[in-house]
C-alpha cells in the first residue's frame, strides 16, 4: 500500500514538492480517511498498548505521515544533523520500513535518551535556540559512534523512538 502511494507521488508531485530533497512528505490530510490502512495501523491495539505503556497514558495520534527519503546523495543540512523534536516533552513515534534499511541506505540514527540528556546539559541545548541542529563532531565528543543507534531492518519492520528525548 505505502509503496503504491510513494510511486504515485513520484510520478505526479515530486517536482511540486518544495520540501527537502532528502525527506519529502507524500501524504496530505485529505489523503486519509478513517478506513485507510495507515489509519487502521496507527490505531492497532498492539501499537496503542505500547504507546500507552511508554507514555503512561492513552495516546493521541498527532500526525500520520508517509515520507519519501531517497538515498541518492549525502545531505549535510537540516534534520540530517542530530536534533530533538519539539512536538512535546515526550512522544511515541513509529517508523515503518517500506524497504529494507541497512547501514548503506541512510538509516535513522539517534542516541539514547540518557546520552541525549547529557549532551543537552553540556551544550545548553534548547529548542528555542536559533540553531537546534547539532553537528556530528559535537555528539562524538560525548558519545562514541559505536553507541549511536541505527534504525536498520527489513521491509515491514517497525522502529519506535521518542524523538523528543533521543
Amino acid at each position: 500500500f505505502s509503496n503504491l502511494k510513494i510511486d504515485q507521488y513520484l510520478s505526479e508531485n515530486k517536482e511540486n514538492n518544495n520540501s527537502k530533497d532528502y525527506l519529502q512528505s507524500v501524504l496530505s490530510k485529505e489523503d486519509l480517511e478513517f478506513n485507510d490502512p495507515l489509519v487502521k495501523l496507527a490505531m492497532n491495539n498492539s501499537l496503542v498498548n505500547y504507546a500507552s505503556n511508554y507514555l503512561g497514558m492513552i495516546p493521541i495520534i498527532g500526525q500520520i505521515q508517509l515520507w519519501y527519503s531517497p538515498n541518492n546523495s549525502k545531505a549535510d543540512e537540516g534534520s540530517q544533523f542530530f536534533h530533538l523534536d519539539y512536538a512535546d516533552v515526550s512522544q511515541f513515534k513509529v517508523f515503518i520500513f517500506v524497504d529494507d534499511i541497512d547501514e548503506n541506505t541512510g538509516p535513522l540514527t539517534f542516541i539514547s535518551a540518557l546520552n541525549s540528556e547529557k549532551i543537552v546539559r553540556k551544550i545548553n541545548y534548547k529548542l528555542s535556540n536559533e540553531e537546534i541542529r547539532v553537528p556530528d563532531e559535537i555528539i562524538l565528543d560525548e558519545v562514541h559512534s559505536d553507541d549511536w543507534v541505527k534504525g536498520v531492518g527489513s521491509k515491514g519492520q517497525i522502529l519506535c523512538v521518542d524523538t523528543c528525548k533521543c
